[in-house]
């Protein structure tokens, strides 16, 4: 995941862009609200095996139907509908907005193909058309968002990843592929090809390479002249629509402004607008390549772009769409927000819900305390983002209460990996620290990066440092912390001095019942028991014997298994195996009981990873892929 993750934002930005509690009352629906459940308008079919059964499931978004998580594409049509693809969206990735900024609907999900969505446009009869890099293929929704079709190529001679569409007069699509420009039917046809590898004029710079560097950007005027941002070779190029070369904009004429260009659109006089990965506004160019104006500049405040960071180049403005009366809207991704300009670069609002304290993106681990409160940690260590390492604490409904704020690190939490709820307080496991909350507020840390007693060993992966994976609180408030890369689980007390070791083989989860301690080891998913003072019983679960086969990804040094422990009343154990997207559930007795793989009307887990229990037996995950919480009730 975190190496798709990667390529996904490179791709983006470079070519664009464990408790119990009480639960007496079930979440109410409320459905298009951030992070308020929403259940399924029909029945699910129930899951029953031995006892095991959930019958009902309620979802909670780490982004509304309102706010943009990670918007990637734009297109304004003629009717003023603004269609924006945002990947982190649930239940459909483009959601369609009015000219005001109001959210209409949401259509496009994975289980109409969509993989990874980069691009859409629509024609004169409203239907959409998607460029989806990962499917190599290009979907096709009517205008009321009803999937109809995907527009596939399967020619020898071309190597279809479609990074940009747009559509001409005739109702023909022109397809930025790579290092061409394809003109094609809407039957899949290529009618007209041109471009191709190189530096000549006509040409596009391209690489082949585990993150495709190409061309990114596309556009048709008036005319049906084709736009391309030639990325590499540092200019614009025009084209007529039969492929003749007309106008090429470089450096000369703009006085050495481009570096990596991104998205291109033309308005009604033919102005040009252009985005480039290091700057924060965007260029408006005339079509004597004379820079006319420059719009936004970085910042958080509206009408400025926010800087995605330094660890994959700094990026401002990506995305662009040219509506009526020459309106620009730009997407900020940074900020989460899509901002709309007048034709003389005045800015005018920001499209969608912008206060979202309760919003995140990767959720980790989950937890859930006696008054129903659950509690989120999310972060992915890949991802440089203002809703990345967060917090939260939510009441049942999914209605935000607070947001954990660190005690160091200016506030912000470094890699936080798990949360446990204790009585009035609240620890969370961040990177190399155990960080102790009273009543929302920090009281205490304690640990440290090292071998040594009470200290946590880290593993530097691709430059992401990573540290112990899970925490967890017995009855008599003594705290036990899975140290990973030391090969241990570490006993604390309550005020953090430590206690003892016990050694364990990649401790990934814990989990402490009847006074037996259960860890989930990364290496292979075998689960051994120990008593709490360190005695080996058992292989409680040997995944050999009882026949699962978890799935499990190198990463570095280190192997990655399942992510996820717990156990409930009745003594039957859960284990998200993370890496095969689904929940495995064995009997008090270690043997194979179920496998959870789908849930619902075609709803699937991706990525599942903590996992809790409230005392009734619902189960909630922290569907990391997913970008939400999934509770199963039984």
């Amino acid at each position: 995941m975190k190496k798709l993750m990667l390529f996904l934002f490179m791709i983006i930005v470079m070519l664009s862009g464990c408790t119990s509690g009480d639960q007496t009352n079930p979440p109410v629906q409320n459905e298009g609200e951030t992070l308020q459940p929403v259940e399924d308008t029909q029945k699910p079919q129930q899951q029953k095996d031995k006892g095991v059964l959930f019958d009902e499931f309620v979802v909670y978004n780490g982004i509304g139907d309102d706010v943009l998580g990670y918007p990637v594409g734009i297109h304004v049509d003629e009717h003023n509908n603004i269609y924006v693809i945002d990947i982190f969206s649930v239940r459909g990735m483009i959601k369609r907005f009015s000219l005001q900024g109001e959210f209409i609907d949401k259509f496009g999900s994975k289980t109409d193909g969509l993989q990874m969505p980069i691009d859409l446009t629509t024609d004169s009869q409203g239907n959409v058309y998607v460029a989806d890099l990962d499917s190599r293929s290009i979907h096709v929704f009517d205008s009321r968002g009803n999937y109809e079709r995907a527009i596939e190529f399967t020619g020898e001679d071309t190597n279809f990843i479609p990074r940009n569409i747009e559509v001409l007069k005739d109702g023909k699509l022109v397809i930025l592929n790579f290092d061409e420009v394809l003109i094609m039917t809407t039957d899949g046809e290529i009618v007209r090809r041109f471009g191709g590898s190189g530096t000549k004029p006509g040409q596009f710079g391209a690489e082949g390479s585990e993150f495709y560097l190409g061309p990114n950007g596309l556009a048709v005027d008036q005319d049906d002249n084709i736009y391309v941002a030639d990325t590499l070779n540092k200019r614009i190029q025009v084209f007529s629509r039969e492929g003749r070369l007309l106008k090429v904009i470089d450096n000369d004429d703009v006085e050495g402004v481009f570096t990596q260009l991104l998205h291109i659109e033309v308005d009604s006089n033919k102005n040009i607008y252009v985005t480039d990965s290091e700057l924060y506004h965007v260029l408006k160019i005339n079509q004597q390549g004379k820079m006319i104006d420059r719009i936004g500049g970085m910042g958080n405040k509206e009408g400025s772009f926010g800087t995605i960071g330094s660890r994959y180049g700094n990026y401002g403005p990506t995305a662009l769409s040219i509506g009526n009366d020459d309106l620009l809207y730009v997407i900020d991704v940074y900020n989460h927000r899509v901002e709309c300009f007048d034709s003389k670069g005045e800015f005018l609002y920001v499209l969608g819900r912008q206060e979202t304290p309760e919003a995140f993106i990767y959720p980790r681990n989950v937890d859930v305390d006696s008054n129903n409160s659950i509690y989120i940690v999310g972060g992915d260590a890949f991802m440089e983002d203002p809703l990345n390492f967060k917090v939260l604490r939510l009441d049942s409904d999914g209605s935000f209460i607070t947001e954990y704020i660190s005690g160091y690190n200016s506030g912000e939490f470094v890699n936080p990996q798990d949360i446990f709820s204790f009585k009035d307080y609240v620890y969370v496991l961040d990177l190399d620290m155990v960080q102790k909350f009273l009543n929302g507020s920090f009281d205490i840390s304690f640990g440290g990066r090292g071998k040594e007693a009470g200290y946590f060993g880290l593993l530097d992966l691709y430059g992401i440092v990573k540290g112990p994976s899970a925490i967890f609180v017995d009855d008599e408030g003594d705290v036990y912390v899975a140290d990973k890369y030391n090969n241990r689980v570490q006993k604390f007390d309550s005020a953090g001095r430590f206690l003892m070791e016990i050694k364990v083989p990649k401790p990934q989860e814990l989990f402490i019942k009847d006074n037996s301690m259960f860890v989930l080891s990364a290496v292979d998913g075998t689960i051994y028991r120990y008593d709490v003072k360190g005695k080996l019983f058992d292989k409680f679960i040997n995944t050999e014997e009882v026949g699962i086969e978890f799935g499990i990804i190198q990463e570095g040094s280190d192997m990655e298994g399942p992510q996820g422990l717990a156990i409930d009343a009745l003594g039957n154990v859960y284990v998200s195996d993370t890496f095969n997207n689904r929940i495995v559930v064995f009997s008090p007795e270690g043997e194979l009981e179920k496998v959870i793989e789908t849930f619902g009307e075609g709803e699937t887990f991706n990525e599942p990873r903590g996992l809790a229990l409230d005392r009734e037996g619902n189960l909630y995950v922290a569907d990391f892929g997913n970008h939400r919480i999934v509770k199963l009730i039984k």
